[in-house]
């Protein structure tokens, strides 16, 4: 799942010994902890109005960690039929024949291997990053991401599968101000494509910078990111001692901040 926090809650337990304990130290600083998924999903709102989302923001110690809950607009994660279920397959595993391990870190090398790589392992990275606010103020953020691999020059990339006549067609830029916004979280400079023809079988595979998805879409990703920070400085002023439910309705095109006790109800009918 996406917005688990789980990576970054191991990674913490890891190091905590070499900071006392103290996690404002382990964090450097942040004042919000999450994963780049719940950086995501909020951001997506202005473009993605009837998708519903739910999270809890819970403060300790001068941090604010936000979680999400998991309830994503009543869908199921299960495939819907067979060809949903073997284009899922085909896009988890691009990156999977697209990459070896080497030195513990998976690298790319260009053309797909034999050995498929265990589509349950994950290699995540932790991110220390300041959201710059309209006002020219900052939220000191810590997050984490999965990576897919590594070039040869140590640089993070990134994997995505596309049908070849959106590309050739120029029509999957129209959403692809997400995959900018995603690349820009962990410094992201380059996606591999894998070009998928009729069949859905990847038989090419092109390279796209990250400047040119923020060239092709720049008002988009103006808006998610000015959006994005609106909404953790509404977090992190609210936050204060209580624990926080921030939900957004797709009916009412609202993001309620609700403080959330032992009664509160989390179940999906809250939304509708």
């Amino acid at each position: 799942y996406a917005n688990d926090t789980r990576q970054l809650q191991e990674w913490a337990i890891s190091v905590r010994q070499y900071f006392e304990n103290q996690y404002y130290d382990l964090f450097r600083e942040a004042e919000i902890v999450c994963c780049r998924g719940v950086l995501t999903t909020i951001a997506k709102t202005p473009y993605y109005k009837d998708d519903t989302w739910r999270l809890v923001a819970v403060k300790q110690d001068g941090i604010i960690y936000l979680h999400d809950c998991g309830a994503v607009d009543g869908r199921t994660f299960a495939s819907r039929n067979e060809w949903d279920a073997r284009s899922t397959y085909w896009g988890h595993h691009f990156p999977r024949c697209m990459t070896k391990v080497n030195d513990g870190r998976k690298h790319v090398v260009g053309y797909p291997l034999s050995d498929i790589v265990d589509s349950r392992e994950t290699d995540n990275g932790v991110f220390r990053s300041d959201l710059i606010l309209p006002d020219l103020s900052r939220i000191k953020l810590t997050y984490s991401a999965e990576i897919k691999a590594v070039d040869h020059y140590g640089n993070y990339v990134d994997f995505r599968t596309i049908d070849k006549t959106k590309y050739e067609m120029n029509t999957y830029l129209t959403g692809s101000w997400v995959w900018w916004m995603q690349c820009h979280f962990v410094g992201i400079n380059r996606i591999f494509l894998g070009l998928k023809e009729g069949g859905g079988v990847v038989d090419e595979v092109k390279v796209v910078e990250r400047t040119f998805l923020k060239a092709q879409s720049a008002r988009e990703c103006d808006v998610a990111m000015t959006f994005l920070a609106t909404v953790l400085k509404k977090i992190k002023n609210t936050a204060c001692v209580q624990i926080l439910q921030i939900r957004y309705c797709p009916m009412k095109k609202k993001i309620y901040f609700e403080v959330a006790t032992k009664d509160t109800d989390f179940l999906l009918q809250q939304f509708v």
